[in-house]
């Protein structure tokens, strides 16, 4: 399983970024899954289904282009979203096997060790710029790359198209 971290500042594009790097890697067979670092102290935005102004997540966003699994972790609650009921199926008769009333106290790394027991291919999560692994700052005018580039030492690069991150792919460690 490979990681990459995509970090920039509020509003640079991150999401957007995700969600066609997304689109494009799951119409090429990868197995994606997301995780979004949620760190506004405040409740989770509803699903769609439960919005009364038909607002969608940044997580549903990232399931409709394609992640098997979602995942948006907050000081408060995470939440874990799968594609479809045949996934849910899937993992619950899978050898990893899942507690899904303990999701809210998971960890990253246990949603990490949850993908990497679930045959993932590429496990994309915005935010968390202090982890370990390969990163991609996207940056809305350039002017914030070097503030944030005290604060990593595995950048593979910076874009905000999915054309320039394609190349780097490949090169990710496993994990």
């Amino acid at each position: 399983m490979k990681i990459l971290q995509v970090i920039g500042y509020k509003n640079s594009g991150k999401t957007t970024l995700i969600e066609k790097l997304t689109k494009h890697l799951s119409e090429k067979r990868l197995r994606i899954a997301t995780i979004k670092h949620h760190g506004h102290g405040t409740a989770l935005a509803p699903l769609s289904k439960d919005s009364k102004d038909g607002y969608i997540s940044d997580s549903e966003r990232f399931l409709i282009a394609g992640a098997i699994f979602s995942v948006v972790l907050s000081p408060i609650e995470n939440r874990l979203d799968f594609n479809s009921d045949t996934v849910h199926q899937r993992v619950m008769d899978s050898h990893f096997k899942v507690d899904l009333a303990t999701v809210d106290r998971w960890a990253l790394d246990d949603f990490l060790n949850f993908f990497m027991g679930n045959d993932i291919d590429l496990v994309i999560v915005e935010g968390y710029k202090e982890l370990p692994y390969p990163k991609i700052i996207v940056s809305s005018d350039g002017q914030d790359i070097p503030i944030v580039l005290h604060t990593i030492d595995t950048l593979v690069g910076s874009a905000r198209t999915v054309k320039n991150v394609i190349p780097h792919i490949d090169d990710l460690p496993s994990y």
